[in-house]
């Protein structure tokens, strides 16, 4: 184990001690070989590499990227159905499982640096008891592929929503930033939603519809904005000294509104309300 630490180590080491002029040489030579593939076996996969090999240099380079674009996709992630009863969220799904890679590759090369502090919060305590539950309930299962596969799809979203945090976002303007990245597609997705809402007049009858692929239904739809809408207002507050970005974040808060309205979901309606 001791062994294998020190070779990634080393590894990563090589790989940051790279200057710009290196790196270069390396995407051209790497590229090159894949478009030379390309043209002699007439496969499309080929011209691909080299572009794959880009973005994962970036993310060796600096994993944050990664979690922006996570953050970015997540409100136009799409419910895809696959094969033998399987499914998944694309884009934000592979991502998640890229950082929940990423993440346990972090804490194994730099476990000393790990800050053990938010494992004594009562909240990852739990956590971690549940995902242990999940794990020691999957040996004895009638079908534990099934069970295994549960419990992988919860550590890939513990990971990246929970324990990744603790390492990404440790300030408060790092909070803001966050935000920021998911607000900005969501009230797109929002958008787009009321424009073709407003082509069937509003009705509740086409509410599922027009949510339809980004959003599973329109209650899914409705319980996310009401999730966000404090987080706005929280921003709202917090840029007192901006007006402009106050003006957008009140424009941005009153979208918010009229989604839920438009939903027609009254839990959600009430939440709006009561809060």
């Amino acid at each position: 184990m001791v062994r294998n630490q020190g070779v990634v180590n080393n590894l990563l080491q090589s790989i940051y001690s790279l200057n710009a002029k290196q790196v270069f040489a390396y995407a051209i030579g790497i590229a090159s070989i894949f478009f030379c593939a390309g043209i002699f076996f007439e496969q499309v996969l080929f011209f691909l590499i080299p572009f794959l090999c880009v973005g994962l240099g970036f993310i060796i380079w600096d994993y944050r990227v990664l979690y922006i674009l996570f953050l970015l996709t997540i409100p136009f992630s799409v419910e895809i159905y696959l094969p033998n009863g399987l499914g998944t969220d694309l884009p934000s799904e592979p991502i998640m499982l890229a950082i929940t890679g990423i993440g346990i590759l972090l804490f194994i090369t730099k476990i000393k640096e790990v800050d053990y502090s938010y494992l004594y919060n009562p909240i990852t305590i739990l956590l971690i008891l549940h995902i242990c539950w999940i794990g020691v309930t999957s040996i004895g299962a009638q079908h534990p592929i099934v069970s295994f596969k549960y419990l992988l799809a919860k550590i890939w979203y513990v990971v990246p929503f929970f324990f990744m945090p603790f390492k990404l976002i440790q300030s408060h303007l790092e909070s803001k930033k966050a935000i920021y990245l998911l607000l900005i597609p969501l009230m797109a997705a929002v958008l787009w939603v009321l424009i073709r809402h407003a082509g069937y007049n509003f009705s509740f009858r086409t509410s599922n519809t027009v949510v339809y692929p980004i959003f599973r239904n329109h209650v899914s739809y409705a319980a996310i904005l009401v999730m966000f809408l404090p987080f706005v207002y929280a921003l709202r507050q917090l840029d007192i000294q901006n007006k402009t970005r106050k003006l957008l974040l009140s424009l941005c808060i009153l979208i918010l509104v009229i989604g839920i309205y438009f939903s027609y979901t009254r839990a959600a309606q009430a939440s709006v309300i009561i809060a």
